[in-house]
């Protein structure tokens, strides 16, 4: 099910960019007859499911893993020699070299991939001798309204290694990560990009630098810098911690170092990482290829070092029968884990109600629907735990060959409950001393890497609403729910281009050095037209697992707006039913995201009926309101009409406020592009005519009113301003200001608001 989430997301996200297409490949021109659209191709590929899969035989076991990958749809594997024409309809995917499958050469999609004597072409550009090329999502030359999926290269095993790599990642061969072409040589991708959804030209393409600097290799990692100087950079103190801990590892060990260094790669920034590797985390290892990849920068400091431990544990000690250990172990050798090591963790949630019990740790680890975070703090502290119950000899002796088992573990239990509440923290709450907010929620609206949270194109954004007098953001992760009635674990995102954590954290962090006050916003996304309101569950035990699933994700981003000093934090966005049916759960919510966060404290009620009865905001240090209560029922309103109708909503919230002595925020407010958009402000844009001089008026209309309430109501978060720069502009409707009449005000209008 997570795969087909993620093939709906490529699917989605490839589609109709605008950006201007590189000159450069000006030949590359569609030339096919009444080419069709990119969501022509989408809607066909989905509505049909089937794809035929056209591979040479001696690439079997290489494609082997793509039925499970694609477990949603239903795929027709042929062999390349006894493929006929007829086999070539409806969503296409041919897989292999010119000299292994004439398909290759029989049915080309000009002028995207072609061949020319013994060369390929991608987009006109010549393919290096030792690359792999991939192309998805283009317009099947033998059914133009099919798409062609291709992943060719000169050399077989060369094709084979890549192939086979991606599917390991996890990602399926639908999409490639976002991007309809890629080019991969060696580990590194040396070329991406997309095609215009109707032109199919050739826009947004990324040549990331791979170019290496060896760097003065330590006794245990040969380290490479994938950036320019070194100069100014943080890969010095990187480096030290690397070394110190693996020090740390053959101290407690007792073991001493060979001649053998481990490849680090190092990158200065995760934009530039997850280019060349599709892959963004701050700290990727490869075990089965002996190999570190990393961000070595001022954002992510040393604080997610620990993992890289385990290579330099599997060296010594040999692969343990039971992985926990080497990764809970590899861990505790970091002081500096997540900023102030596992051990601060630990006392901050001892009695937090996520600690499995002792005899369910290995099954709370390999879950990864879990929290990476709550998952590597359990794993290390475990191996604590083992280490004081046994005595490091004979942890260390049991290491290399223990499995844990009910029978010994459950006698144990009492003394593990009792190791988890050692060296509780009594919470120390950080003072409020905010100022007025004024901005924008940040909206993660590109998810291609280069546009969307952490890319160069966000830390842009974030400077323009600097410009435009915004001194706030809040940013806003996501996750998913599948059913509004049935709990499930709630997915923390890590695919490239995604709102993963790296890329949360970069632009908290950017935000932060830059002047603007912080507020981290998680919320939860449903499909089939419903929204966190619908989350209404059907028994008790079903309201208890869902209350424990959001819980683990909270507490998360809890850590995060801890660990990278987020200046608000909000516990839930919108669960009108779920408030106000389960208030006490919600305490409890808010308890255990305090043991972690110190900070301030809020949650962003819908407007109506949540807002108006919610009776746990004495919990909280901010009401929060999202605030789309409608100005006018009058297609033609006055604008002193419209003030007024503000003016009662004011009126209702300052009740509020007043009556639980709590300053209110609107964490949410906004109006979209369109010639109405006072009827119903919640709405998007989408089927409206476009008026940008209407969204003008609601935002006057709002901050004029505003201007007269500074004392209970502190701060305004518009919905939404975008990661990138060409979302919005004339005959755009949704609720961004970007590029539209609102834009030109925006400076006068911030500047109206206390500071």
């Amino acid at each position: 099910m997570r795969t087909l989430i993620f093939l709906l997301c490529l699917c989605t996200i490839i589609l109709g960019n605008t950006q201007c297409s590189d000159p450069k490949h000006a030949a590359a021109k569609a030339a096919l007859p009444s080419m069709p659209t990119l969501d022509t191709l989408r809607q066909n590929f989905w509505s049909t499911r089937t794809i035929t899969v056209v591979y040479p035989e001696s690439m079997e076991k290489a494609v082997s893993g793509l039925p499970s990958a694609l477990g949603n749809f239903e795929l027709r594997m042929l062999n390349a020699n006894q493929a006929s024409l007829e086999d070539m309809q409806g969503s296409l995917f041919l897989i292999g070299t010119p000299e292994n499958n004439r398909w290759l050469k029989e049915i080309q999609p000009i002028p995207a991939l072609r061949q020319e004597d013994a060369s390929i072409l991608l987009n006109g550009d010549l393919l290096p001798e030792d690359a792999t090329a991939l192309l998805s999502f283009y317009p099947n030359p033998t059914d133009i309204n099919f798409p062609i999926f291709v992943a060719m290269a000169y050399q077989e095993d060369v094709l084979a290694k890549v192939f086979s790599e991606r599917l390991e990642e996890g990602l399926t061969a639908f999409g490639w990560g976002g991007w309809q072409y890629e080019v991969y040589q060696g580990p590194y991708r040396i070329k991406c990009g997309k095609y215009h959804s109707t032109t199919w030209e050739t826009i947004a393409e990324q040549q990331p630098q791979i170019s290496k600097t060896a760097v003065q290799p330590s006794s245990f990692f040969d380290y490479h810098w994938h950036g320019g100087t070194t100069e100014g950079s943080t890969l010095g103190s990187f480096m030290e911690s690397c070394d110190r801990q693996a020090e740390a590892v053959l101290d407690f060990c007792g073991k001493t170092w060979g001649n053998k260094t481990i490849p680090m790669h190092c990158f200065p920034s995760m934009e530039d990482k997850a280019i060349a590797l599709n892959n963004t985390t701050p700290l990727q290892i490869a075990k089965n290829r002996d190999r570190v990849d990393a961000v070595a920068n001022a954002i992510y400091h040393a604080y997610w070092l620990g993992p890289q431990n385990q290579l330099i544990l599997r060296e010594i000690l040999g692969k343990p029968a039971t992985p926990l250990l080497e990764a809970g172990l590899g861990l505790t050798f970091n002081p500096k884990w997540q900023k102030y090591g596992y051990q601060y963790w630990k006392s901050n949630l001892a009695g937090a109600a996520f600690w499995p019990a002792l005899s369910d740790v290995s099954s709370f680890w390999s879950d990864d629907h879990h929290s990476p975070f709550l998952r590597q703090l359990v794993s290390a502290v475990f191996c604590d735990f083992l280490i004081q119950k046994w005595g490091k000899a004979e942890f260390l002796n049991r290491y290399p060959n223990w499995k844990p088992n009910s029978k010994e573990l459950y006698p144990m239990e009492e003394s593990w409950q009792k190791h988890l509440s050692e060296g509780a923290l009594k919470p120390v709450f950080k003072p409020i001393d905010l100022p007025y907010l004024k901005g924008f929620n940040f909206a993660h609206e590109g998810y291609a890497i280069y546009n969307g949270y952490g890319s160069q194109l966000a830390a842009q954004m974030l400077e323009e609403q600097i410009a435009l007098g915004a001194n706030a953001i809040a940013i806003v992760p996501y996750s998913y729910m599948r059913s509004p009635k049935a709990p499930t674990p709630l997915p923390i995102m890590d695919r490239a281009g995604t709102e993963n954590d790296e890329s949360v954290i970069r632009d908290l962090v950017f935000a932060h050095k830059n002047g603007l006050s912080t507020v981290l916003k998680p919320q939860i996304w449903l499909g089939g037209g419903h929204w966190p309101g619908s989350v209404k569950m059907t028994s008790e035990q079903d309201w208890a697992t869902f209350f424990e699933h959001y819980t683990n994700w909270i507490l998360h981003y809890a850590m995060i707006a801890e660990i990278y000093d987020a200046d608000v934090f909000c516990i839930g966005v919108e669960f009108a039913e779920a408030t106000l049916e389960k208030p006490d759960e919600w305490r409890d919510v808010i308890r255990a995201v305090r043991s972690v966060y110190k900070g301030p404290v809020t949650y962003a009620a819908n407007w109506g009926q949540e807002f108006e009865k919610l009776d746990f905001w004495e919990e909280l240090d901010f009401i929060g309101l999202n605030c789309y209560y409608p100005l006018s029922e009058s297609n033609q309103p006055s604008k002193a009409a419209l003030a007024k109708k503000f003016e009662q909503v004011l009126q209702k919230a300052e009740k509020i406020s007043r009556a639980y002595d709590r300053p209110l925020l609107l964490t949410e407010i906004g109006f979209t592009s369109t010639t109405t958009p006072w009827l119903q402000p919640h709405h998007d844009g989408d089927g409206g005519k476009y008026s940008g001089e209407a969204q003008l008026q609601c935002y006057q209309v709002v901050i004029d009113g505003l201007v007269k309430e500074t004392e209970w109501c502190r701060g305004i978060l518009w919905w939404k301003y975008p990661s990138y720069p060409t979302l919005g502009g004339e005959g755009h409707t949704g609720f961004t200001p970007n590029n539209k009449p609102t834009e030109e005000h925006l400076l006068h209008l911030f500047r109206q608001l206390p500071e």
